[in-house]
């Protein structure tokens, strides 16, 4: 019996036939090559409100060489920065990276033109060959972050209540002695 093909069946097998080609083909370009990402949080270990100018500067570095002028691969900026715990999200392409480098993570965490937090060293690693990595990176409070802390008025519950006058009493003292059951409470002519 002899098979029919019509120009929407020939479409349809060329196509199918293209993506099969391609599936065995390894793609060495590097902007084809899929990122690779390293999300985290960065928590605080001070509790401090921060303002609306703030804002959070994650990187990527290559440590292969000491942190003093370290090259920044990836960075990512945050403003306003929020409350701890802070959301962090890298993306890198390994193919752009010498296979030797060491990566780490440096968060900073700025507000009011001062720096208020920073990673203290080491700084946490990352591994090259990981498509995805999670990372918790701890953020140090820096003198500046202390003192703006020291700045702000101490209030107690009672401090922040209104002064409140003294309730003088209209009422005579015999019918505030006298037992809620034996007060006469029908109306006066």
């Amino acid at each position: 019996m002899p098979v029919i093909v019509t120009r929407a069946g020939w479409l349809g097998a060329f196509m199918a036939a293209a993506v099969l080609a391609g599936c065995g083909q390894r793609v060495d370009d590097p902007s084809q090559q899929l990122p690779h990402v390293v999300r985290g949080m960065a928590i605080q270990d001070l509790q401090l409100r921060l303002s609306t100018q703030s804002r959070v500067v994650a990187e990527l570095l290559d440590v292969s060489d000491g942190l003093e002028d370290a090259p920044v691969i990836s960075r990512q900026e945050l403003s306003p920065a929020g409350q701890s715990p802070l959301p962090l999200e890298l993306r890198y392409r390994p193919s752009e990276i010498d296979a030797g480098v060491q990566l780490a993570v440096r968060v900073t965490v700025e507000d009011r033109d001062e720096v208020f937090f920073i990673t203290p060293e080491p700084l946490p690693r990352v591994d090259r060959q990981q498509a995805s990595e999670i990372v918790e990176v701890r953020l140090e409070a820096t003198e500046a972050a202390h003192a703006f802390l020291e700045a702000i008025p101490d209030e107690s519950p009672e401090d922040a209540l209104p002064d409140i006058p003294e309730f003088e009493s209209e009422v005579p003292d015999e019918l505030m002695e006298t037992p809620p059951d034996e007060l006469d409470l029908s109306p006066s002519p």
